[in-house]
């Protein structure tokens, strides 16, 4: 198994291969870059009753898409199958950065943990809350 040295290391070689990547448009892959999975959890799902009789069509009920508890597993920073379109794009760049082992946010910024996150999709009348979190290999 690898040392906390060397696992430091190879995210940061990984990291300087994006960089290399994005700003100099080196031919290096997306495979390159990536160091981890990222493990997405559905968490929470509402319905919110006053947008829903404003807005909505009758009937229309919470999200039937996904289910509190499932889990997807993102491989390469890439949209796991079988997670709605409207669940991933608000996520999509987070884990993104996760799998090439960026941080969601400046530490401390505004949670616990700066390898995770929780974010909504983007349904406001049914919303689905999901916990983001990069996966150690």
């Amino acid at each position: 198994e690898a040392s906390e040295a060397e696992k430091k290391t190879k995210i940061r070689q990984a990291l300087a291969i994006c960089r290399i990547f994005r700003y100099n448009k080196r031919r290096a892959t997306q495979e390159d870059c990536a160091v981890k999975k990222v493990k997405i959890t559905i968490v929470k799902k509402y319905y919110d009753t006053e947008l829903a009789e404003k807005y909505a069509i009758p009937a229309l009920g919470i999200c039937p898409v996904h289910q509190v508890g499932e889990s997807f597993l993102s491989v390469d920073g890439r949209q796991p199958e079988g997670l709605c379109d409207f669940a991933w794009l608000p996520i999509r760049e987070c884990v993104g950065q996760l799998a090439r082992g960026e941080l969601i946010q400046p530490s401390g910024t505004w949670l616990r943990d700066d390898c995770k996150g929780v974010f909504a999709c983007v349904d406001g009348v049914r919303p689905v809350i999901m916990l983001v979190e990069a996966m150690e290999d």
